[in-house]
């Protein structure tokens, strides 16, 4: 068993899970059901690939399951444990620590290269880079100002 962070992972466990996930966006005064009742399982080092035509609720379901956007109803639970209940900080610290996506329009820092863009997590983490914009930016308080946050 490793254990990262405040969730331990064992091979072949349950690590994503949601139950009767559903999701309704209010658009004037119609209502667009995104997602319906949606029941899905994916465990430990599984491969998944969620495919289907635009509009059909992939970039919903993601944003669902990453902790980015809130159900209409329904429970997404990350290792077992139901999102829910908590709160935006520890939404943010889960996000960080746990979840990775890439998104179709990059959601890149325009001011970052591409690498200090995948790196500039590891370092919101304090997890050392050596050589990288941290030698560049030695005061930590400095690279969010330096990155426009």
């Amino acid at each position: 068993m490793e254990e990262r962070g405040t969730f331990c992972y064992e091979r072949g466990s349950v690590s994503i899970e949601t139950k009767d996930l559903s999701k309704v966006y209010r658009v004037g005064t119609q209502q667009v059901h995104a997602l319906h009742a949606v029941n899905f399982v994916a465990k430990q080092r599984d491969f998944v690939v969620i495919n289907g035509p635009s509009g059909s609720g992939k970039t919903t379901f993601l944003n669902l399951i990453a902790c980015i956007d809130q159900p209409t109803s329904g429970e997404v639970f990350l290792e077992k444990q139901p999102t829910s209940s908590l709160s935006e900080g520890q939404l943010a610290n889960l996000r960080k620590e746990t979840i990775g996506l890439i998104f179709q329009t990059f959601n890149l820092i325009p001011v970052l290269s591409a690498f200090e863009n995948v790196e500039y997590p590891l370092l919101l983490q304090r997890i050392p880079v050596p050589g990288t914009i941290v030698s560049r930016f030695p005061e930590k308080e400095s690279l969010p100002k330096a990155v426009g946050e």
